[in-house]
């Protein structure tokens, strides 16, 4: 099981609601989807303003993400800070994920690499400066070797 707990202002990253959430909260209270997941990954991000981001991976490949998201890093479509995890639109067999500054990315089992977010100096990957609150398809892929989750 994952938990959460520390600072809410509405941006932030506890997911209680709460103004402080001092002590650990299970996360599948605030999504019962993540009951029986195993978590095998968590990645924070930053952005310009202080707040950040996480991404979280299971086991079953669904990438989770909360906190800031002003640029679309959390990759459900919206731009809407979210206080409890929200799944990230069309990535279900994800290997690895990477929250960077306001963009996040994901290695998908087929070597293909998806990223969304800010985009204003191609990091994405895809060929334009054009941000994406939708995963994109990042213009190379890789050979994966191994996958080692632990």
């Amino acid at each position: 099981h994952s938990w959460s707990w520390g600072k809410y202002d509405g941006t932030d990253t506890n997911t209680s609601g709460a103004s402080n959430q001092q002590t650990p909260k299970r996360m599948y209270d605030v999504l019962p989807e993540l009951e029986n997941e195993k978590i095998v990954d968590v990645h924070c991000g930053y952005g310009w303003y202080g707040d950040g981001h996480i991404l979280m991976l299971t086991a079953s490949g669904k990438v989770y993400g909360w906190g800031q998201n002003n640029y679309g890093q959390l990759g459900d479509g919206s731009t809407t800070n979210k206080s409890a995890p929200a799944s990230v639109t069309g990535i279900s067999n994800a290997v690895d994920v990477a929250a960077g500054e306001d963009h996040t990315c994901a290695v998908i089992n087929d070597g293909t690499v998806k990223c969304w977010g800010i985009n204003n100096s191609g990091q994405l990957g895809d060929g334009t400066t054009t941000s994406s609150n939708l995963p994109v398809s990042v213009l190379i892929s890789i050979t994966l070797v191994g996958v080692f989750l632990s």
